[in-house]
């Protein structure tokens, strides 16, 4: 087992999140000399953290993309009375619903027959690209359910499709009422990205590949105010 993939190895197993801290440990050492990429490597520990301040014991979430499954481990464990969905990708990146190798459902609506009225308070998008399209099919269940939204974003990878990213930045902040924050900055209860932050935060030295988003009402003058107790202390 090489070092750099210790957290892929325990992906999804009771030892994810010590395979997390460890590979991160392992990498932060290696990636010293290169500090243009040192907020990479620490940021899914970040994203992790954040989840374990504020998912509570009965939220629904769905993963979508492809480490999905690998999510559900820690998930179910913040949220052991919740449904935790996790959904591939099709080859026109559309989102395939699928909870281990049964096909659940076809689309959204039957997504949330799911889980009734309860909602879904988290949704993971790594969509190799393709998160506005993702994000446009599940416009009705996002301005329903208003759920907390952790996704990707590349140049690479909305290039590679023919999209743009500040087109997902204007999806999420200026149609559908999302603040977007680096996964620090949850840490930290800091302030929320504007569209030149966030295109900024792809470009070396990288600040973040990974972006969480909450829902306006939920902010306060573009801060992150808590609305739960956070599980853990700072």
């Amino acid at each position: 087992m090489g070092l750099l993939p210790i957290n892929h190895q325990f992906a999804g197993t009771p030892g994810a999140m010590l395979g997390s801290r460890v590979s991160a440990g392992f990498e932060t050492g290696l990636c010293r000399r290169n500090p243009g990429v040192l907020e990479i490597h620490l940021e899914q520990i970040r994203i992790n953290e954040a989840l374990r301040r504020l998912v509570q014991p009965e939220w629904n979430s769905v993963s979508i993309g492809g480490q999905a499954k690998s999510q559900l481990g820690l998930l179910r464990e913040l949220a052991p009375t919740g449904l935790h969905v996790a959904l591939g990708l099709g080859k026109q990146k559309t989102a395939k619903f699928e909870q281990g190798s049964a096909t659940l459902c076809s689309g959204w609506v039957e997504l949330e027959g799911l889980v009734g009225d309860r909602g879904y308070s988290l949704i993971r998008i790594e969509a190799e690209g393709a998160e506005e399209l993702v994000l446009r099919e599940a416009r009705e269940t996002i301005a329903r359910c208003r759920p907390m939204i952790v996704f990707e974003s590349t140049l690479d990878g909305a290039r590679r499709l023919g999209l743009r990213r500040e087109d997902v930045f204007s999806l999420l902040y200026d149609e559908m009422g999302y603040e977007i924050f680096l996964p620090r900055e949850v840490l930290r209860d800091g302030r929320g990205l504007e569209l030149a932050g966030f295109e900024k935060a792809a470009l070396f030295p990288y600040l973040a590949f990974h972006f969480i988003a909450i829902p306006r009402e939920q902010c306060s003058q573009g801060r992150w105010a808590a609305r739960v107790e956070y599980r853990l202390s700072a």
